[in-house]
């Protein structure tokens, strides 16, 4: 192992000098650095090789590699992102929208406090005990320890803990609290708050693409491709409260009614007359691409906000299951029964949390990628990455080398 790895960076190295243009006697290296720390870098060299060395800001044309520079709880999650590519040099980070969009997803799908707390367990163990601090098995342990905590809220709100084990248990004497509603009682209650949620995640996006339009340039751009859309969507919401039981006075159902519709008319007249914006201002060109644009809107917006129905279908999944599980884990007496319970319900627990954490974090990611992606991320980046010792099986820590010294 230590050979393997002895070997691995030697080959690392010996890739990095066939780039270098040399001569017998002198080398030409041109590279990208971190522009926070490009002055150190000029600095060590020149005081420690003899070397005339040089540095600029990238130009804006230039495709220049992505450094995420973000706090340690975004930092947590960019492993999502990682997974899916690296933004364009033109496009905003967009890990401080997505990474408490994704760990409150990932909480909600879960929501279960005994499967979080079990989550959690585990994945301090691998970050205290295993060490398993660096690589993408590290960013998954970090990522997974806040997704825990999440489903352990979630789970105080809509009562879960290992499904309904207390009340299984106990014949029906004791029950676990529900802080706000069970979806096994009310899944339409849970089916309007995921479509609701999943508004909001999508106007978050609708965010990140005017921002990503102000940085290059066109504001007025983002603007108007997006507020007609927070009107248009927000209205029928409002509209929609009354008939989802979300509201009973009368009179508030007739204000929102109200509201709404001159905010579907603000829209619309916005789409009308912005729609294509920059192109030929030709009133039946205009009314065309007009059209297009609410056609393709509302079937996307619609589109991608039922697709926020499989939270409720994720979170029924897994308590379904625990349900099935508890049945048979209390269906025994006596010796046999604590028996029972704990391998019934040892291992049909634990690969409940398996299936249902995997899903969860298949499902929260696949939430990030298509609907909020969708809105606002082009891609085609490319990360930083700077020639370093990648080991398989050592792991070098630079920092108690230096204290050594």
């Amino acid at each position: 192992m230590l050979y393997h790895d002895v070997l691995l960076v030697c080959s690392d190295k010996e890739s990095a000098d066939r780039s270098l243009l040399s001569t017998q006697y002198t080398f030409y290296f041109h590279a990208w650095v971190d522009a926070d720390k490009a002055e150190s870098i000029k600095q060590f060299l020149t005081e420690n090789f003899e070397v005339a060395c040089s540095y600029r800001s990238a130009e804006k044309e230039e495709e220049y590699p992505i450094l995420l520079k973000n706090n340690k709880f975004t930092d947590s999650f960019s492993v999502v992102l990682e997974m899916y590519g690296a933004p364009s040099p033109g496009e905003s980070d967009p890990m401080p929208v997505m990474a408490p969009f994704y760990m409150i997803i990932f909480g909600m799908m879960l929501s279960d406090v005994g499967y979080g707390l079990l989550l959690l367990l585990a994945c301090l163990y691998l970050i205290f005990i295993a060490k398993v601090k660096t690589g993408m098995m590290g960013q998954m342990a970090r990522m997974l320890t806040l997704s825990a905590v999440s489903s352990i809220i979630w789970g105080f709100v809509f009562g879960g803990f290992f499904g309904d084990l207390l009340t299984a248990a106990t014949n029906g004497r004791v029950n676990f609290p529900v802080l706000w509603f069970d979806p096994m009682g009310d899944p339409i209650k849970l089916l309007t708050f995921s479509m609701f949620f999943g508004a909001i995640h999508l106007f978050a996006g609708m965010a990140v693409d005017i921002r990503n339009s102000k940085l290059k340039g066109d504001l007025f751009g983002g603007l108007v491709n997006n507020v007609p859309w927070y009107l248009i969507i927000t209205a029928a919401f409002m509209i929609l409260a009354g008939p989802l039981g979300l509201i009973s006075s009368a009179g508030t159902i007739a204000l929102l009614s109200g509201i709404a519709k001159w905010m579907i008319i603000v829209g619309g007249v916005l789409i009308l007359l912005f729609a294509g914006h920059g192109g030929s201002w030709n009133p039946i060109i205009r009314i065309g691409k007009a059209l297009l644009n609410v056609y393709n809107n509302l079937t996307g917006f619609l589109s991608d906000i039922l697709s926020y129905s499989r939270i409720l279908a994720l979170v029924l999944a897994t308590s379904v299951i625990a349900q099935v599980v508890n049945i048979l884990a209390t269906g025994g007496s006596g010796i046999g029964g604590v028996l029972l319970f704990i391998l019934a319900g040892g291992l049909g627990h634990l690969l409940n949390l398996a299936l249902s954490g995997l899903s969860a974090f298949v499902h929260a990611a696949r939430l990030q990628y298509v609907e909020f992606f969708g809105k606002f991320f082009e891609g085609a980046g490319e990360y930083f990455a700077p020639l370093r010792r990648k080991t398989k099986y050592v792991e070098i820590e630079t920092d108690k080398l230096e204290a050594k010294k």
